[in-house]
C-alpha cells in the first residue's frame, strides 16, 4: 500500500510563487482541486456522529523567504500528502497525472512529478516530528456564546485529546479499537504557532498549534494509521503533518 505520496509543482509564468502572508485556506483549496480528481469528498468516515476525512497534507517545501508582506517561492516546490486510505494516494496519483495544470490562488502552476513515499519501519515506541503545527482545542460556552479554546502540551487534557482523537479515526475506518499512547516529547515555547485562515477575509479566524517532537508508543497499526492520517484535529488543513525523527 502506497499511503504517503510527494507531489512537485513549479509556476507556469516565471520561476517564482508569490503568496499573501496567510494563505492556508488557498493552499487547502489547491489541495481539495486535486481531490476532485481523488474524490476527497466522498471518502468520509464517521464515528459517534463525528465526521472525518482521513487524509493530511505537508507545508509547502522549497526555496522559500517572505517579505512585503508576501511568501516567496522560487523554483520548484513541493509537499507530501497522506492517508491511511487503501489505495487513495495511488488513485490521487493516477488522476492528477491526467491534468497537471492548476492554480495557487492567482499562479498558474504545473506539477512535474508525483512520487511514492516509502514508510519508515514501524516499532511499538517511536518519535515524530511534527511538520506542521498540532492542534487541540474545545468549545465552551461563553455567556450563551460557543468560544473555541485551544489547549496546549503542558495541560493533560492535550495528551488525552491526542489519544481519544487518533482511536476515534482508527475506529472511524476499521470498525475496532486500538491501543496507543501520544504525549509531547520536545515541544518548546519556538514551537507554539499561530494562523490566520482567511476562508472569508471579514471573518477570518485564529487556529493555535505545535509542532516539536512527539512520543507515540502502542500497537503498531495505530502508530503506522497515525503516521498516514495525521495527529490532532484539522488534519484535512493541513494541521498534524508528522514524519519519523531521527
Amino acid at each position: 500500500m502506497i499511503s504517503r505520496i510527494s507531489l512537485e509543482f513549479e509556476a507556469i509564468n516565471g520561476d517564482r510563487i508569490l503568496l499573501p502572508k496567510n494563505f492556508a485556506y488557498l493552499l487547502q483549496s489547491f489541495i481539495y482541486e486535486l481531490g476532485r480528481e481523488g474524490d476527497f469528498h466522498g471518502k468520509v468516515y464517521n464515528v459517534s456522529s463525528k465526521n472525518y476525512h482521513l487524509f493530511v497534507y505537508s507545508p509547502l517545501i522549497g526555496n522559500h523567504k517572505f517579505y512585503d508582506g508576501k511568501h516567496e517561492f522560487k523554483g520548484s516546490v513541493k509537499f507530501y500528502f497522506s492517508s491511511p486510505v487503501e489505495d487513495f494516494c495511488m488513485s490521487v496519483a493516477e488522476k492528477v497525472l491526467k491534468k497537471s495544470e492548476y492554480k495557487i490562488g492567482n499562479n498558474p502552476i504545473r506539477i512535474k512529478s508525483i512520487m511514492p513515499i516509502k514508510e519508515p519501519e514501524f516499532t511499538e515506541e517511536m518519535y515524530f516530528r511534527a511538520l506542521s503545527p498540532v492542534t487541540v482545542h474545545k468549545t465552551m460556552e461563553d455567556e450563551g456564546r460557543k468560544k473555541t479554546v485551544y489547549l496546549n502540551p503542558d495541560e493533560e487534557e492535550f495528551r488525552l485529546y491526542l489519544i481519544e482523537n487518533i482511536k476515534r479515526k482508527y475506529s472511524a475506518l476499521y470498525e475496532k479499537n486500538c491501543e496507543i499512547s501520544i504525549e509531547p516529547f520536545k515541544v518548546q515555547k519556538d514551537d507554539f504557532k499561530i494562523l490566520l485562515y482567511e476562508k472569508d477575509k471579514e471573518k477570518p479566524f485564529v487556529i493555535k498549534g505545535w509542532t516539536g517532537i512527539y512520543k507515540l508508543k502502542g500497537d503498531i497499526e495505530a502508530i503506522k494509521f497515525a503516521y498516514r492520517s495525521g495527529i490532532g484535529a484539522r488534519n484535512s488543513q493541513g494541521f498534524g503533518f508528522i514524519e519519523t525523527q531521527n
